[in-house]
């Protein structure tokens, strides 16, 4: 069974090369809070609801999709 850091990433519908592991383990911090608070009893639910406001998905910087449309440009065109 895959961690459930996957599990929110595949439920947010995102890539999971963009996955933060270091978030998702601040990220178990704060549900094991609201756990004791009685807020919340399953980890998944709670990181795919909060996984904008605990930072789970990394941003796509700028340098990476200008690679990306360089790497696009460069193989459509040998198509």
């Amino acid at each position: 069974m895959p961690p459930s850091g996957a599990l929110s990433i595949c439920a947010v519908g995102k890539n999971l090369v963009l996955l933060s592991v270091e978030m998702v383990f601040r990220g178990l911090y704060h549900f094991s809070r609201s756990l004791l608070r009685g807020q919340i009893t399953d980890a998944v639910t709670y990181l795919v609801q909060h996984h904008k406001m605990l930072g789970l998905i990394k941003q796509e910087r700028k340098r990476h999709r200008e690679n990306a449309a360089m790497e696009r440009e460069i193989w459509e065109s040998t198509a």
